[in-house]
């Protein structure tokens, strides 16, 4: 058994999330889920699957109960009796005591990072919120150095999911190596873009390297009402070839 690739667990203090990647849809797991998606990843065979999570709980949840530890697997009690500290007597303008969450219940890192990698483009939409445009490359964008550093340190955390927009961000001159690292980790990347750039070369390349998905906007349902909008831009179809396959 294994998981799908789409699919990616993340252990957390309060046991592990799954993130489906093609829904973006996230579930939180206890301990004792947690322990059987571990051995889902360890390659364990579904009919000894149950013998090897049971294994590991047992005897740890009867001394756990003796001492008054939760048990593993339980999730936490819900609503009033969930550690709510009471409100104080006192004049009607006493408030309760802030309740900061328990720490354990955070994620440890995001599930989904948006990075918008360079401002420049070589269109000048007239909605880009961005300003994007010929020749609006920040000043300040990072350096190869800088921008591997940051990857490095997502992938260390282990976020699932990436997207990469701009500006147009085929135009970053680390584009693909970019793309490739966050492939190669085990993450899941989108690419948005106008679209320009997406040659049957490039195409292929967005394939084999791994790219989850490409977005392309098409702003208008006519090409006069697309051209007005996307200036600088002249529609042309996407063809066989020209996108990776689903």
């Amino acid at each position: 058994m294994k998981l799908a690739k789409y699919v990616k667990f993340r252990a957390e203090k309060f046991g592990g999330v799954l993130f489906e990647t093609r829904s973006e849809k996230v579930f939180t797991l206890n301990p004792t889920a947690t322990a059987v998606i571990r051995e889902i990843e360890s390659g364990a065979a579904e009919s000894e699957l149950a013998d090897r999570v049971k294994a590991q709980f047992d005897g740890n949840g009867e001394r756990d109960r003796a001492r008054g530890r939760r048990v593993p697997g339980r999730p936490p009690r819900q609503g009033p009796r969930r550690g709510l500290m009471p409100v104080a007597e006192g004049p009607a303008t006493a408030t309760a005591p802030a309740r900061a969450e328990p720490e354990s219940q955070h994620l440890s890192a995001p599930l989904y990072v948006a990075w918008q990698i360079t401002n420049e483009c070589n269109l000048a939409c007239m909605h880009c919120i961005e300003e994007s445009g010929p020749g609006k490359r920040f000043k300040d964008e990072l350096t190869e150095e800088q921008v591997f550093s940051v990857l490095e340190q997502m992938m260390a955390l282990e976020i699932p999911y990436l997207s990469f927009s701009g500006g147009e961000p085929m135009l970053h001159p680390h584009f693909f190596a970019m793309a490739e690292y966050v492939c190669a980790r085990g993450s899941q990347l989108k690419v948005e873009t106008n679209g320009h750039f997406l040659t049957p070369e490039n195409c292929a390349r967005l394939r084999d390297i791994g790219v989850k998905a490409v977005q392309v906007s098409l702003d208008g349902a006519s090409r006069p009402t697309f051209n007005r909008i996307r200036v600088l831009r002249r529609i042309r179809p996407l063809r066989r070839g020209h996108s990776p396959p689903a």
